[in-house]
């Protein structure tokens, strides 16, 4: 029997949204949904440190007056010659328990109201996380909305939130009908924010969109080159994605542009997650331009940097981190073997991160930590560490994700088949009991991916 055409329109239209992959918020929830609906996904689909960090990860928290603290361990307290470790480079922002402490905010709201937003009851749930998200807001903040269809409007044009009795009753007025005139609803509120922007406070465009622009100006590139002459200085932006015909290449560069994440919706817990769980986070920033620096022993060579591009100076791996909310954790993980030809030594890790603060009069943060290990020919478990283990196995499913991901694009189906099983297997074998929700949230995905994906190789016949 042949694919449904709906499970070949992915792959089809994959070179279309290639693009530099970036670390964002939407591959969790983006990848999961595709498993449930039996369709493949594309490479920028899977967003890898994503997946390993949509949870909350087990850190220390930051101690008082700071803003990050790192945590730099490995997997196992050894590793014997030849064999392989894992270093875990974490990271915690402090939490924001008391809404007074954050900056001033200068903050546009930017909600499609096309009519496809009346699909699936996507307006409503917009309509309920909006309000919600009313609550989160302080008297003093500044708040616009625009609004987006056939045409663009400001809704609300920026003032003192008050009460916010204004700002509800807008939203219950939110009607979809129309058209998607995204670029014309986006330049609108990075408009708002840009023309009094706060020195020393949080100037930010939310932006929130079901579907792909498709009037006025709808040239990805650019709606892109007129949203960095707002968002290369003053400007921060978030993109939201509600439903899965989307352009997640676009929104994708859109926040990384603006230092902002891309957040994509599945339905209508994910908008909860967004404006109630995260609202601290979309609207406070609390480290910038974000440095880390890694150097590993000489005998320790790095295999991979799970969801993380380096580059590479003198000793020391670099990588360009995203900017750090407030109330996150992160992980990137490095997965390495031991050179070393006989044990008895020790190699360290050394981490150093560096960024620029957002409080006001703050210190530039500059952090350091190092980790060690034992070579030792009796070592046997790289994994002693179970929040590193747990860590480093949804980052090889994920990372077997996107690599089958990647094969698929090429229509090198059995390939694609055999990098999927190896990770499921080998995250099995790893983990036999695995009751860990988190894990199982991971596993359940690359179930559904392979149960797609097993029709493409029955299909074309090149499965052994």
């Amino acid at each position: 029997m042949n694919p449904p055409l709906r499970l070949l329109l992915p792959l089809l239209l994959a070179p279309l949204l290639a693009a530099q992959e970036g670390h964002s918020q939407f591959g969790q929830a983006r990848t999961r949904e595709l498993a449930e609906l039996g369709v493949l996904p594309t490479p920028l689909d899977v967003a890898v440190a994503d997946i390993v960090d949509y949870h909350r990860h087990r850190l220390p928290l930051p101690r008082a007056g700071e803003a990050v603290a790192m945590d730099v361990r490995f997997g196992g307290a050894a590793v014997a010659p030849g064999g392989e470790a894992v270093l875990q480079i974490g990271f915690t922002t402090a939490p924001s328990g008391d809404r007074t402490d954050l900056p001033p905010l200068n903050l546009a709201l930017v909600i499609d109201c096309s009519g496809s937003m009346a699909d699936a009851g996507k307006m409503d749930a917009v309509k309920r996380g909006l309000l919600a998200f009313a609550g989160r807001l302080r008297r003093d903040d500044q708040v616009a909305l625009v609004t987006f269809s056939d045409e663009a409007q400001v809704l609300c044009a920026r003032r003192r939130f008050d009460g916010g009795g204004w700002f509800r009753s807008a939203v219950e007025q939110l009607a979809p009908g129309g058209s998607t005139n995204l670029h014309g609803g986006l330049v609108l509120g990075l408009r708002e924010v840009a023309n009094e922007p706060l020195p020393r406070g949080s100037n930010r465009v939310i932006l929130l969109t079901d579907g792909i622009a498709n009037r006025g100006v709808v040239e990805p590139e650019q709606i892109l080159a007129d949203s960095r002459r707002y968002t290369a200085e003053d400007v921060d932006l978030t993109t939201i994605g509600v439903g899965t015909d989307l352009n997640t290449a676009l929104l994708d560069r859109l926040a990384r542009g603006g230092r902002g994440l891309f957040h994509f919706v599945a339905d209508g817990k994910d908008v909860a997650k967004v404006f109630v769980d995260e609202a601290e986070a979309l609207v406070a920033t609390a480290a910038r331009t974000v440095e880390l620096r890694v150097e590993l022993p000489r005998d320790l060579r790095l295999l991979q940097a799970y969801g993380h591009e380096f580059t590479r100076e003198g000793d020391e791996l670099v990588f360009a981190l995203p900017d750090m909310n407030r109330g996150m954790t992160a992980v990137v993980l490095l997965r390495c073997r031991c050179t070393a030809e006989a044990d008895g030594g020790r190699l360290v890790a050394r981490a150093s991160l560096r960024a620029a603060p957002t409080s006001p009069g703050a210190r530039r943060i500059d952090l350091h930590g190092d980790a060690s290990l034992r070579v030792d020919e009796s070592a046997r478990d790289p994994f002693a560490d179970p929040e590193v283990k747990k860590n480093a196995t949804i980052a090889l499913l994920a990372q077997g994700m996107h690599d089958m991901a990647e094969q698929c694009q090429q229509r090198r189906w059995a390939e694609a088949y055999r990098i999927l099983r190896a990770a499921i297997d080998t995250a099995q074998a790893r983990l036999p009991d695995a009751q860990d929700k988190d894990v199982q949230a991971v596993l359940q995905m690359a179930a559904g991916h392979e149960r797609t994906l097993r029709r493409y190789v029955d299909r074309f016949q090149d499965y052994e």
